[in-house]
């Protein structure tokens, strides 16, 4: 006697998508790596865009390079090996962008480039706020020093002038400074401090908050949807201005070692590692989907202009819609360590479908409906790839039941 038994795959434990996400019992394309033309620098290790001269920074080991297009890129000037950041500035009336470097910077107005060899401050990480520079100070990164309200380039002291605040060493070095609707967060090695920087410098303040965290990555912090998004040794979390919650996903156990990362339409990108692909990924968790998913390319660092551009050592590439996705199942033994045959695939739509058992693999080429792969074993995965909406995908076993 023998009974047969079903498994929604998309409901069951253990898969991961690339260049898709399962949502209400649906595969769904979403974004792909589309390769640009153009070769890029090597040891690349920042890249950003300037809304205001609608350009494109990127950063390498021998240098400062920019681009139009996001591709394509010229040298500009040379690089003193730290992690440069981008700002954008008010000279003369007009916005600029300023890429600091050090205690040097390089500016960017009506596509005229001009190099500021030290500008007063050396500062590791900043942002532009109220019409001061914020930023810590790149030998004490502890300390937190503004510029006066001409500038980036105003460092003269004084009571509405620039100033410095020394923070609570407890939570470590400061890594990024990001803008968190009327105010300052300091994100640190090891949790967050709250600043309340708008004002005159007399009424500057670091609240006092709970949001200590493990070690957080630098360069992993985003705002997202109202909320501060970053990444630490245990995972992705946010920060609501009130509370840090962890991020809740099923690729928790297989990302890690975060280089660099960016935000665009309510989705939050991460460069990193991907035990699944085995090698560089981009993961992305859509917060308004409340779905995440890889992205097969490997990210040096990326910036965005309407579209996330990503850069390695192979070049540079756009994220867009559609292109090949794939769906990589969980291994299922449908409940029992006995063996059984696989009798029926069924998927709603049209993908290749790939199915094992340990040993063998069988492939189905632009299958769609009923499959009979007539494979027996104990355990299975099974693999979709395709380019279309799949509304269902299940499998089903036959076994014996040997009394």
């Amino acid at each position: 006697m023998s009974f047969k038994t079903s498994v929604n795959l998309f409901g069951a434990d253990g898969f991961k998508t690339v260049g898709c996400y399962v949502k209400d019992g649906r595969l769904i394309p979403a974004l792909s790596a589309a390769s640009l033309n153009g070769a890029v620098p090597e040891g690349i290790i920042y890249a950003a865009y300037s809304e205001s001269q609608k350009d494109f920074f990127l950063c390498a080991r021998d240098g400062i390079y920019t681009s139009e297009r996001g591709y394509g890129f010229m040298r500009i000037a040379p690089l003193d090996g730290e992690p440069p950041f981008l700002i954008e500035d008010i000279f003369e009336g007009k916005t600029r962008a300023v890429l600091l470097n050090g205690s040097g910077a390089v500016t960017e107005s009506g596509g005229r480039y001009g190099a500021v060899p030290s500008y007063g401050a050396s500062l590791g990480c900043g942002v532009m706020h109220c019409g001061r520079l914020f930023g810590a100070d790149k030998d004490n990164a502890y300390k937190l020093r503004w510029s006066g309200e001409g500038g980036f380039s105003d460092w003269k002291e004084g009571l509405c002038g620039s100033g410095s605040l020394d923070l609570d060493p407890r939570r470590g070095e400061i890594l990024d400074i990001v803008e968190f609707g009327e105010k300052l967060v300091a994100v640190r090695k090891f949790g967050l401090t709250v600043l309340n920087m708008y004002g005159s410098p007399e009424n500057f303040s670091a609240e006092i908050t709970d949001t200590d965290t493990d070690e957080i990555y630098k360069g992993t912090a985003r705002v997202v949807c109202g909320k501060l998004v970053f990444f630490t040794v245990s995972g992705l979390h946010t920060f609501n201005g009130g509370s840090v919650n962890r991020v809740k996903h099923a690729y928790v156990d297989d990302i890690s070692e975060p280089v660099c990362s960016a935000e665009l339409g309510g989705k939050y990108f991460l460069g990193c590692k991907s035990a699944c692909l085995n090698g560089g990924a981009v993961f992305c968790y859509d917060f308004a989907k409340t779905a995440g998913y890889l992205i097969a390319v490997s990210a040096d660092a990326m910036c965005s202009d309407g579209h996330i551009y990503i850069y390695n050592g192979n070049g540079a590439y756009r994220l867009e819609d559609g292109g090949r996705y794939a769906f990589i199942g969980g291994s299922t033994d449908f409940g029992s360590d006995r063996f059984k045959t696989v009798t029926e695939i069924f998927i709603g739509g049209r993908a290749d479908i790939e199915i094992g058992n340990g040993r063998t693999v069988r492939k189905f080429l632009s299958a769609s409906g009923r499959i009979r792969p007539a494979m027996r074993g104990k355990k299975f995965t099974v693999r979709a790839e395709g380019s279309v909406p799949v509304r269902k995908l299940t499998i089903t076993a036959e076994e014996c039941n040997a009394i």
